[in-house]
């Protein structure tokens, strides 16, 4: 749904202090690096979120077995921007104010693996199975397999921040 890169010519991030830009509002939302000419991601609100990600009408618990119909949480939004629409959201992380106003928090992290199929089960020698209980420390268990692929220098794979910058247009 909202995903993208971009690669480096001639060089790698690590190298020097990059600017990743992200821009929002009622009509899309996109991420730029570096220049706003470089875009990664360009999101027009066409559409809402609810249809774009073409989510089932149920979904099994893998726990339980037990069938659950999946229904919009949005589905009160009279816009596509749900829920960036900073009227409603169903998200814990999300605070109003009293000036009925909704704070959005910027997550920057650095995530090694996944259990949500982004990464095939059983392909490129994956030491982990999504729906394991025990898929983190499958995947640690195995380090001595993919340990020596990152470099040794704490400066060429650490995710170094310099600073964050955030404005609010009007």
């Amino acid at each position: 749904m909202t995903w993208g890169y971009r690669e480096q010519r001639r060089t790698y991030y690590n190298q020097e202090w990059h600017t990743y830009g992200f821009e929002w509002n009622e009509e899309y939302l996109w991420t730029y690096i570096d220049s706003r000419v470089a875009q990664v991601i360009s999101l027009r609100f066409k559409e809402s979120f609810w249809k774009k990600g073409n989510f089932p009408t149920t979904i099994t618990n893998t726990t339980t077995g037990e069938i659950q119909r999946l229904t919009n949480p949005w589905i009160s939004s009279e816009n596509n921007v749900a829920p960036f629409d900073q009227r409603m959201s169903p998200f814990h992380y999300i605070i109003v104010d009293d000036t009925d106003n909704v704070a959005f928090y910027l997550i920057l992290n650095l995530a090694v693996g996944a259990t949500n199929g982004w990464f095939p089960d059983g392909e490129g020698g994956k030491p982990w199975i999504d729906n394991s209980g025990t898929a983190m420390t499958d995947f640690w268990a195995a380090k001595d397999r993919w340990w020596n692929n990152w470099p040794s220098d704490k400066k060429e794979r650490g995710f170094a921040i310099d600073s964050v910058k955030m404005w609010k247009t009007c």
